[in-house]
């Protein structure tokens, strides 16, 4: 592992700022409760005596202080949970390149994980919107599984643990995961190959869980077996390959694509590891080329089928608008056109949802209409499209934006399956001629999609209804296991809280106090911080003494800008 500097930090009543130098590995400690257990800790692996620890506790109230230096990622890890255990909040931070980091206590704030990675509100929360906000503004992944079914964080976590357990680590009737000397793949075991497909797929399950290792392991194999680096394919992924690594087609399937991307930047933020994003924005700049082989229409900006062979129409169910919108925000290139993507993937999602059926087709036209190609079933609602469900869903609670035209996608589709009572899994794509027993996997999707519908009236009891299936289904086991138990495992992640936008916290976050959002700075600003402070709300944006909370603190220092400005004025 290569050596640079890292601190762990530690705070819990004060929220400071700490700047690093270059160097290996270290911790520093911001701020923990004066107590013998915290001291015993520190003095077991910095040496020092009873006084000096004492001391060093002490003095991480008031301002940042070296633990240990030159440590290892695991040591430096190990040491982090270890204070968190006795009721710190320890962070490891990278700080290789002299970056200015937040820290912040553990018992106001609920926005980290217990290494320090941030998933809460965002500076562009706005506060007092009318219109609703997901939780990449809010920090509120709270599970419906939770505010609808009364399950509580245990038995959520026990599900969470029961899905891992299944997929990645039981018999081999059971799981899809399979380690080998130079990494680890995601079987199609019905198929007996590897597929991006499943290989991204448990990336992002491996990131959204926290297991570092297996995900190293995936992609390790992924980069070595399946990743091209020159020719036309540059940036793709060979859609399949066989488990001994050797590549049965050169051509990209751009969902995986989308996926790849996705969980390396949410990793690099949630484990701070550089190298993640360097491969992440590698894909990203490759994913447009100016011309033939980009894996978005440059005309359309609508994701391809497949970007060299099949640029001229497209597979609804790879719409991922949130991860578009996240592209376009995280994105070292190219920032104009993956913006432009995110608003026509939104556009392109609403219109492939039938007007009825709130069906979508395996195969489409850039303008949402079947496209036939292949075979009759690529006009009809197959495989790939129940995962649309899934992906409005997701954007729906993750960002929000036209929640009102993703509500209407989740009422057709959801009205359409009740009449149905979830008894079929194929038909065309109006609706008619029903075939096959509805899927796991479609159990999953639209579940998620019932996240649209929790603000409408008269849904309660559907909403729950799809809950509860999702909950109670078997796992599958045998043959098929891999596409609808991937599937469903992915949608239970988001269903109970635990698919999160992790963020890169090392950049600072500049003071804006124009709380109402109308381009002035007054006294209405600061009756709006009063209003903030008594509901007890909080915005990162608005919090300008950085003490991760909303207080009378933010609202003098609110006054103070206004009265200096009108001051400025006289």
């Amino acid at each position: 592992m290569r050596q640079k500097l890292l601190f762990i930090l530690i705070s819990l009543l004060t929220a400071t700022m700490a700047w690093g130098t270059s160097g290996n590995y270290g911790t520093w400690v911001v701020s923990t409760p004066a107590n013998a257990p915290v001291i015993k800790v520190v003095r077991e692996h910095t040496g020092l005596g009873m006084m000096e620890a004492k001391n060093l506790v002490e003095q991480a109230h008031q301002s940042p202080c070296y633990v240990l230096e030159k440590v290892t990622l695991d040591e430096a890890k190990a040491l982090a949970l270890e204070l968190n255990e006795l009721g710190a909040t320890a962070k490891v931070v990278d700080m290789t390149t002299d970056r200015y980091v937040r820290l912040y206590p553990r018992e106001k704030a609920c926005y980290f994980d217990e290494y320090g990675a941030y998933f809460g509100p965002e500076e562009e929360y706005l506060v007092g919107a009318t219109t609703y906000q997901g939780a990449y503004y809010t920090g509120d992944y709270t599970s419906p599984f939770k505010t609808y079914l009364g399950k509580t964080d245990e038995e959520i976590q026990a599900k969470l643990d029961q899905l891992w357990n299944h997929y990645f680590k039981d018999d081999y009737n059971s799981k899809v995961y399979f380690e080998t000397n130079d990494g680890a793949y995601i079987k199609d075991i019905n198929n007996g190959d590897v597929r991006s497909e499943g290989m991204s797929y448990g990336m992002m399950i491996c990131v959204q869980t926290n297991h570092k290792e297996e995900f190293d392991k995936l992609w390790n194999f992924a980069k070595n077996h399946m990743w091209h680096k020159n020719g036309q394919w540059d940036g793709y992924f060979a859609w399949h390959c066989e488990p001994s690594g050797v590549q049965k087609d050169q051509g990209c399937a751009p969902d995986a694509e989308m996926y790849f991307v996705m969980s390396l930047l949410l990793a690099a933020n949630r484990w701070n590891e550089p190298s993640y994003m360097e491969d992440a924005q590698y894909i990203l700049k490759k994913c447009w080329k100016n011309g033939n082989g980009s894996l978005f229409s440059e005309n359309y900006y609508v994701i391809t089928f497949q970007p060299n062979n099949c640029p001229d129409f497209s597979d609804p169910s790879y719409d991922l608008p949130s991860f578009v919108d996240l592209f376009a925000r995280w994105s070292n290139t190219n920032k104009d056109k993956w913006s432009k993507a995110a608003d026509k993937t939104r556009d392109h999602l609403f219109k492939s949802s039938h007007p009825t059926s709130g069906l979508f087709s395996e195969y489409n036209n850039f303008n949402g209409t079947p496209h036939y190609e292949y075979t009759s079933s690529s006009t009809k609602y197959m495989y790939d499209a129940m995962r649309c469900a899934m992906n409005f869903g997701m954007d729906y609670y993750l960002f929000g934006n036209r929640a009102d035209s993703i509500t209407v996608m989740a009422k057709r589709i959801i009205d359409f399956f009740e009449k149905d009572e979830y008894q079929h899994a194929r038909f065309n794509w109006d609706g008619t001629d029903p075939s096959e027993s509805y899927t796991l996997g479609e159990t999953g999707c639209n579940a998620v999609a019932c996240y649209a519908l929790m603000d409408a009236r008269g849904y309660d009891e559907k909403i729950k209804r799809n809950l509860d299936m999702a909950w109670k289904a078997k796992l599958m086991t045998g043959q098929y296991r891999y596409y609808d138990g991937l599937v469903h495992y992915l949608s239970m992640l988001h269903l109970c809280g635990s698919f999160k936008i992790w963020k890169n916290m090392s950049e600072e976050v500049p003071l804006n106090y124009d709380v109402n959002n109308d381009g002035n700075v007054n006294v209405a600003d600061v009756v709006n911080m009063v209003k903030l402070v008594k509901n007890n709300q909080y915005a990162m944006k608005y919090d300008f003494v950085d003490d991760r909370q909303l207080d009378s603190k933010d609202v003098d220092s609110a006054a103070k800008y206004v009265l200096k400005k009108k001051d400025g004025h006289k």
